[in-house]
């Protein structure tokens, strides 16, 4: 998928005086961040609490794998390793781009550029490109849940409602069949085509709905609080 790319290639901040370094980290609309290689900021701009809507307390000692869209973590963990390993040699990335998870559940698409130094730290930028990319394709904007419940039939909304008010655990079909029918029996293919449908809305969503074998089903949300 071919964006609209934001140049983010940023500046040599090593050369400024510490009270230029600090100004340079409140440049509005523009998320920096100083790591060593591991997964916790050692230094990051304020705005990122307004954008993720969590407080400077919390994401300092948040490992930003834990905030990353799961979709995107292993090449953003493939991106910070060719970085670390590349010390010393001045590399750099000049456009990546991932999604971060904010603390309401929320998606935001950032575009990176990033250094890395002689000492191994990594010097980053991050542009917030949300509207660009959902612009491109509005399936990159997930459904809420109030979107998802619009396509459910009336049956689909009672057994999604059930599974998610049991998220993470397993639910078995004979727990269903009491939910929806009672006492009444039915065939086991009925429960299945509900399931089925449902799979299918669900997608593109934070929740997945995976079966657990003989005839259990397990609701999850990707975005669980951290």
């Amino acid at each position: 998928m071919t964006t609209q790319q934001i140049n983010t290639t940023p500046l040599s901040i090593l050369r400024f005086s510490n009270d230029e370094k600090e100004e340079f980290f409140k440049v509005p609309n523009s998320y920096y961040t100083i790591t060593n290689g591991s997964d916790y900021f050692m230094k990051f701009s304020r705005n990122w609490c307004d954008l993720l809507g969590y407080s400077y307390e919390e994401l300092s000692r948040t490992s930003y794998f834990n905030l990353i869209h799961p979709d995107d973590l292993k090449p953003t963990m493939a991106m910070t390793l060719s970085l670390t390993a590349s010390r010393g040699h001045g590399d750099q990335i000049n456009s990546f781009t991932n999604r971060y998870i904010t603390k309401n559940k929320g998606i935001v698409w950032l575009q990176w550029s990033a250094r890395v130094t002689g000492n191994g730290l990594i010097y980053s930028v991050a542009h917030d490109v949300t509207d660009l990319m959902r612009q491109a394709n509005p399936q990159n904007g997930l459904k809420t849940r109030d979107q998802l419940i619009e396509d459910f039939t009336e049956t689909e909304l009672q057994i999604f409602s059930f599974l998610a008010s049991r998220e993470g655990e397993c639910v078995t079909k004979q727990e269903l069949y009491s939910r929806l029918y009672g006492e009444i029996k039915v065939q086991d293919q009925t429960i299945n085509v509900h399931i089925s449908n449902l799979r299918k809305k669900i997608r593109g969503s934070a929740y997945t709905l995976k079966t657990a074998g003989k005839g259990r089903w397990k609701m999850l949300n990707k975005f669980s609080e951290i």
